[in-house]
């Protein structure tokens, strides 16, 4: 029995009063006693309320009447059992089938006292100290122990059959490094036979098992500090000396002074990921398209330029080319057709340069050059027209000729910067200006670009890479039931902070994202973060209600929009009930009945669509008429002067009034005080949104503000 099934015991039956009948609701008793013992014994325990006996006068009588009824405990006196000696009572204990067994005799020779409990008896009184009172102490006593038993037996085969079954290896291991458990899975893993000869044979884990003893060392070290380790990597020697890399998750274990005992956890095999990630780590360097340098490595090569630099009059200079109206190749010729130009044009670059040059790949269409141990700038315009042309002259692919060109912007290190960011970003700069230019042209960087088209491409090329480096995020502003206050919903609310940027106002970046297309794949990520934050606290128990997010006028219309809202329901499993999409009156202008299928098909789905910054735009209401949408949000203008500006009092209640009349509902926008939810109550006005109520949240401060609400 383990320590842990022992102390199980101990508190379970401490837990109880064992000297009492009064737990019992009936103890059923079967006797097998002398005359003498019979007329002792049977007047008081007859009189116990609790106590319902059954006398037998033989040894098969008694096991008839185990046999046909049901005993919490068995009464023998061994003298009746003197004609058949043990073998009677081995046969009530059979038949017994663990229900205790009471002996009451007068012998206690040592020989005699063993082989009674060999038989199969629980406790034996001695006749001298027998009493009523004694005899029903240890008969309680003995139906307590042995319910409790059965509680351990249960505890101990239920947890020994999750070791035991268990698809991960699990150990216990004293501090020195000796296995004190170990499971088949672990057993397997190790390369072992069994559990045993595992224990048997490894007596030094630090030595025998781990491949560097410091990990072994490093790990013991990390369970005595914090008690816990998780996900500790190690590599280690199996018993056949192949190598495998393990993760393990565990704990030490102490007892109530807090002296340490053992370390118990669980180990996973993860050498298949071990090795994916060494041949990640290669292919993550080259672009898989043109076998180019990456843009991780181009940043490695970058750097180690910049360090080769050995005087003053060195410099680098950094190209980036941008092809022009590549786009149209893919859209009209197809991908793999864009593939084949790509790759040419990057045996081309190669043509261009040396061979202690870089030409690298960054995405798309982007390309770079690095140009190393530069004296003289000439020497880069060369570099650059030599590329223009090259790109001019026609691509041959599926016995068709592809025209493109490219447009260069060029930064030099240090007159242009002295960091690779600064020098990506002016240099990105310059490609901006040199397309404004016309195209097929390029541009060396100079301070005299203007600061508002710097800031606009600086925005730009920031988003470009937003995704790419995780800068996007989402925070939630809780829309409230006016009637009852409480929280029945958010809007999901972008946020860009960018390490060169910091913080961008999406009043700075929105506009910048529409106007070059990067809203299609940014509001992408906002739907499916948002549907997949939403999906996480559903699991969590918590009702964050339905979730808006905002589509653009240029989202809306994207090939392929419906499918991608259906696609990302089914990934993230999000019920369509949770889900809100917010769109201005401008997405309805253009492509009337385009976006009315379009709302209808959503509407089939389950999810509400709302009309956002109503009053501001357009607001026809013929269309407002046909369009299947469930809600109207008032624009935080006309918000701003209640209650006292006479104008906005009259287009709010105007737009309420409209709403109720067309049955939908109504969500006020930048409530900032108690007089303007005031206001909008006594208006009818359904919900509300604001920093009255609370500024947008990021995801872990309205989670934390849901599970308030939940035990609220």
């Amino acid at each position: 029995m383990t320590n842990q099934t022992a102390k199980f015991l101990n508190n379970e039956i401490n837990a109880q009063n064992i000297f009492s009948l009064s737990k019992f609701k009936k103890l059923k008793l079967a006797c097998l006693l002398q005359n003498d013992l019979h007329q002792r014994l049977a007047p008081p325990l007859q009189q116990q309320k609790n106590c319902v006996l059954s006398y037998a006068t033989s040894s098969t009588a008694l096991e008839n009447i185990i046999e046909k009824q049901e005993i919490d405990a068995i009464i023998i006196d061994v003298s009746c059992c003197a004609g058949c000696g043990f073998a009677c009572l081995k046969r009530i204990a059979r038949s017994a089938q663990g229900t205790p067994i009471i002996a009451i005799g007068d012998d206690f020779d040592p020989t005699y006292v063993q082989r009674v409990f060999e038989a199969g008896i629980e406790d034996l009184i001695p006749l001298d100290e027998l009493t009523p009172k004694h005899l029903l102490r240890v008969v309680s006593y003995a139906v307590v122990r042995r319910s409790n038993l059965e509680k351990v037996h249960a505890f101990e085969r239920r947890h020994i059959g999750i070791v035991e079954n268990a698809t991960e290896g699990i150990f216990q291991t004293t501090p020195e490094g000796r296995y004190i458990l170990a499971n088949p899975a672990l057993a397997r893993l190790y390369g072992y036979p069994t559990p045993e000869t595992l224990i048997k044979d490894l007596t030094n884990i630090e030595t025998q098992l781990y491949i560097d003893p410091q990990r072994r060392q490093k790990f013991t070290r990390l369970l005595k500090e914090n008690d816990e380790v998780i996900n500790f990597e190690s590599q280690i020697r199996r018993k056949d000396k192949s190598s495998i890399w393990i993760s393990e998750n565990a704990r030490a274990i102490r007892d109530d002074k807090g002296q340490l005992l053992y370390f118990e956890g669980f180990v996973r095999d993860i050498t298949t990921r071990k090795e994916n990630e060494r041949q990640l780590r290669y292919l993550a360097q080259r672009d898989p398209l043109t076998g180019l340098p990456n843009r991780a490595l181009y940043q490695d090569r970058l750097t180690d330029a910049i360090t080769s630099c050995q005087s003053p009059k060195e410099k680098v200079a950094v190209l980036f080319i941008d092809l022009d109206n590549f786009k149209k190749i893919n859209d009209t010729m197809g991908h793999p057709a864009g593939d084949r130009v790509l790759q040419k044009v990057a045996d081309r670059l190669m043509s261009c340069t040396h061979a202690k040059d870089t030409v690298a790949r960054l995405s798309g269409d982007e390309f770079t050059v690095i140009l190393n141990h530069v004296t003289n700038m000439d020497i880069v315009a060369k570099v650059a027209s030599r590329i223009l042309d090259q790109l001019a002259q026609p691509f041959h692919v599926e016995n068709k000729q592809i025209y493109t060109s490219g447009s260069i912007g060029v930064s030099i290190y240090p007159d242009n910067g002295e960091t690779i960011a600064e020098l990506m970003q002016n240099v990105d700069t310059a490609a901006y200006h040199a397309k404004k230019q016309g195209r097929n042209t390029y541009q060396f960087y100079t301070e005299n670009l203007s600061e508002q088209a710097l800031r606009r491409l600086e925005i730009e090329n920031g988003l470009r890479h937003a995704l790419e480096n995780n800068e996007l995020s989402l925070h939630y502003q809780p829309k409230i039931e006016l009637k009852t206050q409480k929280v029945i919903g958010a809007e999901a609310l972008l946020r860009w902070e960018n390490t060169t940027l910091g913080r961008v106002s999406p009043d700075e970046f929105i506009p910048v994202a529409e106007e070059t297309g990067l809203i299609i794949p940014i509001g992408e990520w906002v739907l499916r973060q948002a549907c997949i934050q939403t999906r996480q606290w559903l699991d969590q128990g918590l009702t964050p209600g339905r979730i808006a997010v905002n589509l653009s006028a240029r989202q809306f219309h994207a090939k392929g929009l419906f499918q991608s809202i259906v696609d990302i329901l089914n990934e993230t499993k999000l019920p369509a009930r949770n889900l809100e999409l917010e769109l201005t009156e401008s997405a309805f202008v253009e492509h009337v009945n385009e976006a009315i299928a379009i709302l209808s098909e959503v509407e089939k789905l389950g999810i509400s669509c709302s009309i956002d910054d109503f009053g501001t735009g357009y607001s026809s209401l013929s269309y407002l008429k046909k369009f299947p949408i469930s809600t109207l949000k008032i624009d935080r203008s006309f918000i701003t002067g209640l209650p006292h500006d006479s104008d906005d009092i009259a287009i709010t209640r105007a737009i309420i009034s409209l709403a109720q009349s067309l049955d939908l509902k109504i969500v006020a926008e930048g409530v900032e005080d108690a007089t303007q939810c005031t206001f909008l109550s006594a208006l009818n006005c359904d919900y509300a949104q604001g920093f009255h109520f609370s500024k947008p949240l990021d995801h872990e401060s309205f989670e934390r503000k849901l599970q308030t609400l939940s035990h609220q």
